[in-house]
């Protein structure tokens, strides 16, 4: 069954639509602003933040700000491809960010789902709607979960698959500034803590117009080695050289999550040699920060948009993603003919 990619819509600290974002991508303009959070040193911690969120919104309510900014940014599914039937609506899945962290909240759930939906004016199949806390690679089990969906008989035409995140909590800046992952200062090693939301509305009927991109495949999987920066080579090892060679074409691009650590670039230096055989990489967190479990869904709506433009990329994309805690997943999106 062909799965198609009916629409997209990001919100990142580079951009405000999933389009600006790819194209201040080819122009980098990421520039960290000062936190209200002070680290170790009485220095303020820097993130990477989106614009139009205040200072004060930390946490859940902040991820339910960002979520609904992206869902009210897509368009309705009579535009994008179909009219809906009668009472049909589309069930929301959300990759977030991992258990236990310092902003951990019982609102991580029912209370996201249903707030950022009702803040978007957006109705959603909410039986059907979940939230699954794993990481950046969360968005690739999402994506498991709602291709499952559509091939159901009778089950849903449309599926809104997202994933967000925020850095942008004392909690966890300083949980990441004692494991010494935040770059700064006083640490040249680390990552630039971000924040973004984005997402995908899958559909079985392909769009009214434009270029059709499709769903191709996905992988998941988990690091037996556990969580933190556990080598990242063995499992997305045997992810990427499967979807490599998936189907009746080799992928001719990959975009991953990873974020700059030392340790992190040294095993995708690995899997890059072994499973890609020498396949450009863009490593879209270096220009935007790390955005967390949003990562997968704001690359995803990012390649949407640069092959909108067709701005040279090749038509079949590997998406690979890493959680901190061993969770490894990847996907392939694919733009057909117009």
């Amino acid at each position: 069954m062909r799965i198609y990619v009916t629409d997209w819509a990001a919100r990142t600290p580079i951009g405000l639509t999933a389009r600006a974002s790819a194209l201040a991508y080819r122009s980098p303009r990421l520039c960290p602003r000062s936190t209200p959070f002070r680290d170790r040193h009485g220095e303020f911690h820097a993130a990477a933040t989106c614009a139009g969120l205040p200072p004060t919104l930390t946490g859940c309510e902040r991820m339910k700000a960002l979520l609904a900014m992206v869902l009210r940014d897509l368009r309705p599914p009579c535009a994008a491809s179909r009219e809906l039937a009668s009472g049909e609506l589309a069930p929301l899945l959300i990759a977030g960010p991992l258990a236990g962290r310092a902003d951990d909240d019982a609102k991580f759930g029912e209370e996201l789902l249903h707030g950022a939906a009702t803040k978007a004016s957006l109705p959603i199949l909410g039986a059907r709607s979940q939230v699954v806390r794993d990481g950046h690679a969360g968005f690739a089990r999402v994506l498991q979960l709602a291709t499952s969906m559509l091939a159901e008989p009778g089950g849903p035409a449309d599926v809104l698959v997202a994933g967000v995140d925020s850095y942008f909590h004392q909690g966890v800046l300083a949980a990441l500034e004692a494991e010494r992952r935040v770059h700064g200062l006083h640490e040249e090693d680390g990552f630039i803590p971000a924040e973004g939301a984005g997402v995908l509305r899958l559909s079985r009927v392909p769009p009214k117009s434009g270029r059709p991109v499709s769903f191709v495949s996905c992988r998941f999987g988990r690091n037996p080695a556990g969580p933190a920066i556990a080598p990242l080579a063995p499992v997305m090892n045997q992810i990427m050289q499967e979807l490599f060679f998936f189907g009746a074409r080799v992928a001719g691009w990959a975009v991953c999550d990873v974020n700059g650590e030392v340790e992190r670039v040294m095993d995708w230096e690995q899997v890059a040699n072994r499973a890609l055989h020498g396949m450009p990489t863009a490593r879209l967190s270096e220009g935007l920060g790390d955005c967390g479990a949003g990562s997968g869904g704001i690359f995803a709506a990012m390649v949407c948009s640069l092959w909108e433009f067709d701005a040279g990329h090749d038509a079949r994309a590997i998406i690979a993603l890493h959680s901190d805690n061993g969770a490894r997943g990847a996907f392939i999106l694919q733009s057909e003919a117009a």
